[in-house]
């Protein structure tokens, strides 16, 4: 005889697929941040703003429950691969449930823009 699996519910009851379960990312980005910044491609994102040299904020557009989420950054100075030099960040700082700061850096510790910035925002949606 087989057995039967009955799931009453996964997270969340109401709201988008996107929202039901608790490890999704929620939000995520990648940008170009030299020259004329802009979005490369992305999810559930608003707006980027340049506040200078290696200093972005990305604004989310479903706001997150509270500014406690998590940002796992990465990316490449480079994209094409051709300079070598090893670069500091990115990192992600002031919070709110609204956006974050996404700051570049170069090999030594200057802020620095970079072709290939990204963010995923992981928590829980408002």
């Amino acid at each position: 005889m087989a057995s039967i699996l009955k799931v009453d519910k996964i997270g969340k009851t109401s709201g988008s697929t996107q929202d039901t379960m608790e490890g999704l990312c929620k939000h995520w980005i990648l940008l170009n941040g030299t020259g004329t910044i802009a979005v490369t491609d992305s999810f559930n994102n608003t707006s980027i703003t340049d506040n200078g040299t290696g200093d972005y904020t990305i604004t989310i557009a479903n706001d997150m429950s509270t500014a406690n989420f998590c940002v796992a950054t990465g990316g490449g100075y480079d994209e094409d691969g051709t300079t070598a030099n090893n670069r500091q960040g990115p990192g992600a700082s002031n919070k709110t449930t609204t956006a974050f700061k996404l700051t570049t850096g170069s090999n030594t510790t200057a802020a620095d823009d970079w072709e290939g910035a990204a963010a995923q925002t992981l928590g829980d949606l408002a």
